[in-house]
């Protein structure tokens, strides 16, 4: 019984070995072929891709400098050359010439801004070393303040008639001079022929007491 069982059993491992060995045999040769195969592929397809560019090289045609549709592209841009240098030298010369005149107008500029700044100078010196003083108040006039009437310099606000104290402009004062003192007043209108009035009966005032004086005199004589 037990002969009988172990012959089957072997032959079912010898089978398993056997096939085992067939699977493994042909695994091996199916990697190889891939392998194979690969490389062949990569090979030819080397080849075949340096031959087309090859051919694309080929099929270009080379490009000569001195060919004419190469020199008459040429000419524009020598022109364009030209015409820059051209430019940039006129350019040159009118920025020479301009600050040239510029140079010599700045200079006559220069020397009017000068000179007026030094008589500008000159008028400060002299306010600064002369001041004027109001023909009224007495006090000092700066020269923005100046208002000058009859050769006198006075404020504004100090223009104002003698009698009435009201403002005076240029346009509506009379001057009166006093005939003893030579003194200068500033009236009014109306109060200037009120005050000419009694310098004009002053005057034949005195003359009378002066010929009566007289008369006396030469009487009693």
């Amino acid at each position: 019984m037990h002969n009988q069982l172990s012959l089957p059993l072997d032959r079912k491992l010898q089978n398993s070995l056997i096939l085992s060995m067939k699977s493994s045999i042909e695994e091996r040769i199916r990697q190889s072929s891939i392998v194979i195969l690969q490389l062949l592929y990569t090979h030819f397809h080397h080849d075949h891709h340096e031959q087309q560019l090859q051919r694309r090289r080929s099929s270009i045609p080379s490009l000569d400098i001195s060919s004419p549709i190469l020199q008459k592209s040429k000419k524009p841009i020598d022109d364009i050359n030209n015409i820059n240098a051209n430019t940039t030298n006129n350019n040159n010369n009118s920025t020479v010439k301009v600050s040239a005149l510029v140079a010599h107008y700045s200079n006559g500029d220069i020397t009017a801004l000068s000179s007026s700044a030094n008589n500008h100078n000159l008028i400060n010196l002299q306010c600064e070393r002369a001041p004027t003083f109001c023909f009224y108040c007495k006090e000092k006039v700066s020269i923005q303040d100046w208002f000058v009437v009859e050769k006198n310099v006075l404020h504004v606000k100090c223009f104002k008639c003698d009698t009435c104290h009201l403002q005076l402009r240029k346009t509506n004062y009379q001057v009166l001079i006093e005939p003893n003192t030579g003194k200068i007043s500033f009236h009014c209108r109306y109060h200037n022929l009120n005050k000419q009035q009694k310098v004009d009966y002053n005057k034949k005032k005195k003359k009378k007491k002066r010929f009566l004086y007289l008369h006396v005199f030469f009487s009693i004589g």
